[in-house]
């Protein structure tokens, strides 16, 4: 039962979020290891410290004495945008670096526990779950 509600939950998630969409829907099989490439750079969900983010996220929307997870508080997270260039991740994960390597990534992704915990509070405060 509680894996399910897990799966069901997840699958919610990347089903909604226009940053993973494509991913969570494409066959395995066809997709180009350029495309994981670019997820992986373009999105903190492809990346360890993202999916720490989210599961931190999901957490406040569970309900462990009905083993449900709110769907409404799901959609809410699937539209904040989880690519590394919103607003949202400036100077907690995401710290922009003055005089980066590659100058179309200007960006430094922090991964430590207190980028993360900024990080999810910056969600919670933006979604009102104060």
């Amino acid at each position: 039962m509680l894996s399910n509600a897990l799966a069901n939950c997840l699958n919610k998630f990347f089903f909604e979020c226009n940053d993973t969409r494509y991913i969570s829907e494409a066959d395995v099989n066809t997709l180009t290891s350029s495309e994981l490439k670019r997820f992986k750079d373009e999105c903190l969900l492809g990346v360890s410290v993202g999916l720490e983010v989210l599961g931190r996220l999901l957490h406040f929307t569970y309900d462990k004495n009905r083993n449900y997870f709110d769907e409404a508080k799901i959609s809410q997270l699937a539209q904040i945008g989880w690519t590394k260039n919103n607003e949202i991740w400036v100077n907690n994960l995401i710290r922009l670096d003055q005089n980066p390597k590659n100058p179309n990534k200007p960006y430094k992704l922090s991964t430590g526990a207190n980028a993360v915990i900024d990080g999810v509070r910056r969600v919670k405060d933006k979604l009102g779950w104060v």
